[in-house]
């Protein structure tokens, strides 16, 4: 038998692909990235596919008219698990992004893709409400209504994974030389040195 290298080496002295290569760059990922996701969707898919919900019946396009509060639970219910997994999937879709084309870049694909999921999910959550349209047009009003509301949610998915969150100092909101935290050290000093006032206490027998 004669021996073959299962890893040759390089062809005409070429090197292989080094470490920092660019093949090795795009297998970085941004950690917690579906996590965060999963947050973000519990916090924003559920109250925004139940407002889409409520407008769309408030329209009169789907028979019942129920609360914002029954809808809200009922969808909870019934479209919590999707909405939490999906957007987990598209925090993971847009953190990738990220990587090529910044937090703008991990907005438009979180949006877009969540856009098509919100969809879906309003059409999972609207059918327990009891908000069902008679007509076609009706269901597509239904669906565009999810869209928004899922393509809203995408973009506080694509903020939340398209990089680090910037501080309240990169904001702007809080000053970067440290005078409020100073300011709050002059008070508790000043607290502490504080003489305190009424008699002093005395030893009774």
């Amino acid at each position: 038998m004669v021996p073959v290298e299962t890893f040759p080496a390089a062809v005409a002295g070429q090197p292989g692909p080094a470490p920092g290569s660019a093949r090795s760059r795009t297998r970085k990922r941004r950690r917690h990235s579906f996590a965060k996701g999963f947050l973000v969707g519990a916090l924003l898919v559920i109250p925004l596919i139940s407002l889409a919900i409520f407008a769309v019946s408030r329209l009169g396009l789907g028979g019942e008219r129920p609360g914002i509060i029954a809808i809200v639970r009922l969808v909870t219910v019934f479209a919590v698990l999707p909405a939490v997994v999906t957007a987990g999937g598209v925090g993971r879709l847009a953190a990738q992004a990220s990587l090529h084309g910044g937090r703008r870049r991990a907005v438009w694909v979180a949006a877009r893709a969540l856009a098509f999921g919100g969809a879906g999910l309003a059409i999972i959550g609207a059918m327990p409400c009891e908000v069902t349209p008679e007509t076609w047009p009706g269901w597509v009003v239904l669906a565009a209504a999810g869209m928004v509301a899922g393509a809203l949610a995408g973009i506080g998915v694509g903020l939340a994974c398209g990089g680090p969150m910037p501080s309240l100092t990169d904001l702007g909101i809080w000053p970067h030389d440290g005078s409020v935290g100073r300011a709050v050290e002059r008070v508790i000093t000043r607290a502490r040195r504080r003489p305190t006032t009424g008699p002093p206490p005395t030893d009774r027998p």
